[in-house]
């Protein structure tokens, strides 16, 4: 009697131990695809058609995110969705990507393949699922007037997917990015993209840093309509922009300081994941290229695509994490940074537009209180320099209106 009772609790032990190893693996698979839609994208207040498709995605990443590589290719040899980096949200989260809807053909099988490194071609066809069309998407419903200074929106110009990344070194350099699960998310208004993308940044940075005041969004968004004097049928200005989140960080007490990414030192993509990887926040201010209007969306993430990508050269590109005001989700993009004459231009390929300025908040360390009245007022007031390559810069009208001329698409494309 002994011996069985002996036995049988080594055959529980095994069979506990089998399925915490089961776990384990299971953890360790990867990012698991729940969902997946095609949905045409309509653009703006009056939903325009357009040559966009909206592809979205729900992803489980489990409990310990592995990144991974997503791609949708067709029995037809459409490459449909290229390396859309996954797995790096805990839990699951959904997220959406622009894509050519010219490349999808409603009745065709697609296979979703899963991969650990980005592809420079199109992975092959072996079996799939024949897909149809969603409902149509509305993007930018409510936001015909984001930024005043830009103009009214109208449709963007056609979709120009991204560049396949050059053959990596073997073995590949470690993919570095940064994303942040606990972004708040906030939907916009009548043309309250501003207001909006600055709020959802200013109570990220709240929390992470335990400033003193509310964390609330909806009540910082609700406070920074009135600072930049957002108006729901024209939207927001770039000087009011710039003042209200100044006067809003000044009434609040925030020590938060505002500069702008650029190109300097190791090159637009490092200084981004550099600001990111420091715990800065970071906005979005693009203008239509061949079209009218602006939009202003909050940075989550961003992920280095290939090694030139550290190099400060013509050809850095990058996937970039946000979350759109318009519709509150996770939008994945990709960008590319390319040199014209000296000009630096920063393409979305999502949206069909170049990035007018990326906007940088970083939360400043406050002197301890001991000092201050030996070195005067004054020193509190002085910028420190910051440790990494961003431009300092007083987010003002002038400046930025500086960042809106673009090089033609032709230059690049």
């Amino acid at each position: 009697m002994i011996g069985a009772i002996s036995t049988n609790r080594r055959w529980l032990l095994g069979i506990a131990w089998l399925l915490v190893c089961l776990r384990a693996v299971d953890a360790s698979a990867g990012p698991v695809v729940v969902n997946e839609s095609f949905s045409p994208v309509l653009w703006g207040p009056s939903a325009a058609p357009s040559d966009y498709l909206q592809y979205g995605l729900q992803i489980d990443s489990g409990a310990s995110p592995t990144l991974e590589y997503l791609n949708v290719v067709g029995a037809d040899g459409s490459w449909l969705v290229r390396n859309m980096a996954v797995g790096v949200q805990n839990g699951v989260q959904d997220v959406v990507m622009n894509v050519g809807l010219n490349d999808f053909h409603a009745g065709v099988a697609y296979q979703t393949i899963l991969t650990t490194d980005a592809q420079s071609t199109a992975p092959t066809f072996n079996s799939g699922t024949v897909r149809l069309l969603s409902a149509p998407v509305n993007y930018m419903g409510n936001d015909g007037f984001g930024i005043t200074d830009f103009g009214e929106f109208k449709p963007p110009g056609p979709y120009v997917p991204p560049k396949p990344p050059k053959p990596l070194v073997d073995p590949p350099p470690p993919a570095i990015f940064i994303y942040r699960n606990d972004m708040p998310s906030l939907i916009q208004g009548p043309n309250q993209c501003v207001p909006t993308a600055f709020a959802m940044s200013t109570s990220w940075l709240i929390k992470r840093n335990g400033l003193k005041g509310t964390s609330d969004p909806d009540t910082i968004r609700d406070a920074l309509i009135q600072f930049m004097k957002t108006d729901p049928a024209e939207g927001t200005t770039i000087g009011a922009a710039a003042n209200g989140i100044e006067k809003y960080d000044s009434d609040k007490h925030l020590p938060i300081e505002i500069g702008q990414i650029d190109n300097s030192g190791s090159g637009y993509v490092a200084n981004l994941l550099q600001a990111l990887e420091n715990g800065d926040d970071v906005e979005f201010l693009f203008k239509w290229l061949l079209s009218t209007g602006g939009h202003a969306v909050t940075i989550v993430g961003a992920l280095n695509t290939t090694p030139v990508a550290y190099m400060k050269g013509e050809d850095q590109s990058a996937t970039v994490w946000f979350i759109d005001p318009g519709d509150g989700k996770v939008h994945e993009d990709s960008i590319t940074v390319t040199t014209t004459n000296g000009v630096v231009s920063v393409y979305i390929s999502g949206y069909g537009t170049y990035l007018s300025v990326a906007v940088d908040e970083q939360v400043t360390p406050e002197p301890p209180t001991v000092i201050l009245p030996l070195v005067g007022l004054a020193i509190y007031s002085l910028r420190r320099v910051r440790a990494r390559n961003t431009r300092q810069l007083r987010l003002n009208k002038r400046e930025l209106a500086a960042n809106i001329p673009c090089p033609p698409r032709t230059a690049n494309y």
